[in-house]
């Protein structure tokens, strides 16, 4: 039994994996949550396989809660199946090589624009003949909505519902809907455009989305007044353990 362990800015994604296929899936806030379910639902677990892009003390607490399992930190090296066109190769985000080795391993000799909506929305660029060729990072839609309050005097925190398609496309009347209106629209006119960019650059990419906030983005594009905005080329796929896999193809190895 496997598992894999993705630790982000705000929080911890284990997948459990069994018979080489994705089983559990879980969620933790913090370190002391996961240690609390660890005693009894990972129990069994001989490997861990672990990204994280938190401090070294996060990773120190992961080396206790399964001190009786064989432990592996990703991180970047040799041996990776395509180029990598970034400077310096130290400050990628193995998160985001990690979905570009999912991307690869799950849709082999396809280009991709692989769109990772969590904390950050994260696009990256991949080439079937080139390699990873880089992407953007942008706010997600939490950060905006938090920005918005945080930064103002007086405009309330709200939360990252997204509201239907037609109420987010008018004219807002009231606080609430300018404000959802804003970060919705801003949004969502940012992954048209990327999308946009990567059918300039790629080979009929596919689109792949992951993260916590993905479900939303997809709803958006399969709205009709939206659907417009992709190519009828593109595939769209939703891959939520996107990093699980690059993540367990890449390490979990004889």
């Amino acid at each position: 039994m496997i598992l894999t362990v993705d630790i982000g800015n705000t929080a911890i994604k284990c997948l459990l994996w069994m018979n080489d296929r994705p089983a559990d899936f879980y969620v933790f806030k913090n370190c002391d949550e996961l240690r609390n379910t660890a005693n009894h639902a990972f129990s069994a677990v001989k490997k861990v396989l672990v990204s994280s892009v938190a401090n070294p003390q996060t990773e120190n607490h992961i080396r206790q809660i399964f001190q009786g399992s064989e432990i592996c930190f990703f991180s970047i090296g040799n041996g990776f199946p395509f180029a990598i066109h970034y400077t310096p190769l130290n400050a990628l985000g193995p998160d985001r090589l990690l979905a570009a080795l999912g991307a690869n391993f799950l849709h082999p000799g396809r280009d991709a624009l692989i769109i990772d909506a969590g904390t950050c929305i994260k696009y990256g660029f991949l080439s079937s003949k080139n390699g990873f060729l880089g992407g953007f990072i942008s706010p997600g839609i939490r950060m905006r909505f938090r920005a918005l309050h945080e930064q103002t005097a007086r405009l309330p925190l709200l939360g990252s519902e997204l509201p239907p398609p037609s109420q987010f496309t008018l004219p807002g009347q009231n606080t609430e809907s300018s404000m959802k209106g804003g970060v919705w629209l801003g949004v969502f006119g940012e992954v048209a455009y990327f999308i946009h960019k990567a059918n300039a650059r790629l080979n009929d990419p596919l689109l792949i989305f992951t993260g916590g906030d993905s479900e939303k983005l997809l709803k958006c594009f399969s709205d009709e007044q939206f659907s417009k905005y992709v190519s009828v080329k593109n595939k769209i796929f939703a891959e939520p353990y996107l990093i699980h896999h690059g993540l367990k193809h890449y390490l979990d190895k004889p």
